[in-house]
């Protein structure tokens, strides 16, 4: 269901433009393998859910080369969501990244991502943030238009499959303030027309200052149904 060949040709198209094409074949070649295992952790995780309670808008995971995901039980849960966050907010201890997502999944959380493509500041000539390592930060214009580009392609087709597992009373809400304020603009048709939302007063996020998780925003939202 996840192809990355449309994926890839706006991708080419987008390196062109901006005169990185000389860094495409490099770049397609990472970001391409790291669509198909990231998706296949995706679809492996969003089959244990029997019903979708809540869809955390997330960025794009920074995979690399220790494949950080918070899909992949190899790895390490991260600042974008901790353990310990969640076990605060729910009254259990959660011992292990396995179970951590056991949990997710009892609630009926699923994360999806706003891009297909896991930039980062090593693997890639562009990343998410800001010039380093040679890797150029994208522009809040590039970033929009990279987005804009890929909806139908990648965002639009995951909610499609969400929506065949969602609850009657699900909630959507952003990971982080920033992706709230520079795209919900771009989500709210896609969510409006598969039925996950009824307005898009009703979407918020739980970022906090200092980064983490906002656990009484968090908490909020699980008892909000």
């Amino acid at each position: 269901m996840f192809n990355f060949e449309g994926n890839k040709e706006i991708l080419s198209n987008f390196y062109i433009t901006n005169g990185l094409e000389n860094f495409f074949k490099t770049d397609c070649e990472y970001l391409e393998n790291a669509f198909i295992e990231i998706n296949e952790l995706w679809k492996t995780n969003f089959n244990k859910i029997r019903e979708i309670n809540y869809i955390m808008i997330a960025e794009a995971p920074l995979w690399g080369k220790k494949k950080n995901y918070i899909y992949n039980p190899e790895t390490n849960n991260s600042q974008f969501f901790y353990r310990t966050d969640l076990g605060d907010v729910i009254g259990e201890s959660i011992l292990s990244k396995l179970d951590f997502l056991n949990a997710f999944n009892h609630l009926g959380i699923i994360v999806l991502d706003i891009s297909p493509y896991a930039f980062n500041q090593t693997d890639s000539v562009v990343n998410y943030r800001k010039n380093k390592n040679q890797s150029k930060g994208l522009t809040k214009k590039q970033y929009r238009e990279l987005v804009t580009l890929t909806l139908s392609e990648y965002f639009d087709k995951k909610l499609e499959l969400i929506s065949t597992k969602a609850s009657d009373k699900i909630k959507v809400f952003f990971r982080y303030r920033r992706v709230k304020e520079n795209f919900e603009d771009l989500m709210i048709p896609a969510l409006l027309k598969h039925k996950l939302i009824q307005s898009q007063n009703e979407i918020i996020d739980i970022s906090q200052s200092g980064g983490g998780v906002d656990k009484m925003k968090l908490e909020r939202i699980l008892n909000s149904r």
